[in-house]
């Protein structure tokens, strides 16, 4: 494998169509609510009230975030298309860590039954604002990238739609990946919109949202069991 670094050209980047498979789709919660037809509407349960609060939580923590983090990178002058994508990584972050804020808010309530919902409705919130902005994925890539190890050849598997969109950005975006020789960008349905994969010599890097959303739950059951 040579190790020498070189100028990235358009020839290096390998832009592919990836295997057809269905999209996973989320599934909102069911409370049993639309058969009430008849009488006043029932009183809300603990359960929806939290689902209520938090969906509310999250939402303003979208808009806080990326107003914010946009607003910074104008501020501070953002004259190139790497900061304006910091910026969008950066809103992200702080969306992930008001989920983190939520579930540990409900872990000292005491009401670890509902932490399940209410993942579900923090990635619904999420898969919404990613639908608005095609160009989360641009961030998440950059953020991605940094931690690859093997910097002369990774392959990207993305969501059809953010295949496209960072397909029309080549190879100008992947030139500011600092090291990386060579690129294959593939399509690949099992991938939802705003994340990706990406395959190295090392191994896998999952970069997707949900992903990051799944590690929170996780943590939160394992110290759930052990107490």
């Amino acid at each position: 494998m040579h190790s020498s670094r070189r100028v990235i050209k358009s020839e290096n980047v390998k832009v592919v169509d990836g295997p057809r498979t269905e999209t996973p789709r989320f599934v909102p919660a069911d409370f049993g609510c639309e058969n009430l037809s008849q009488g006043p509407p029932p009183r809300r349960s603990r359960v929806e009230e939290i689902l209520v609060e938090s969906e509310r939580k999250i939402e303003a923590a979208v808009k806080h975030a990326y107003e914010r983090g946009h607003a910074e990178g104008y501020r501070k002058g953002c004259e190139t298309r790497e900061k304006e994508l910091a910026a969008t990584a950066e809103s992200l972050k702080k969306l992930l860590l008001e989920v983190e804020n939520i579930r540990r808010s409900i872990l000292e309530r005491g009401e670890a039954k509902v932490l399940k919902l209410v993942i579900a409705v923090a990635r619904k919130v999420i898969r919404r604002e990613v639908a608005m902005d095609r160009d989360v994925i641009l961030g998440v890539l950059r953020e991605a990238v940094k931690s690859v190890l093997d910097r002369d050849r990774i392959k990207i598997r993305l969501n059809p739609r953010d295949h496209e969109r960072v397909s029309k950005l080549t190879p100008g975006l992947i030139a500011g990946f600092e090291g990386i020789r060579s690129i294959t960008l593939e399509a690949d349905e099992g991938i939802s919109a705003g994340g990706a994969v990406i395959e190295t010599a090392f191994g896998e890097i999952d970069a997707t949202l949900e992903q990051q959303l799944e590690e929170i739950l996780k943590a939160f059951l394992q110290s759930g069991h052990k107490a």
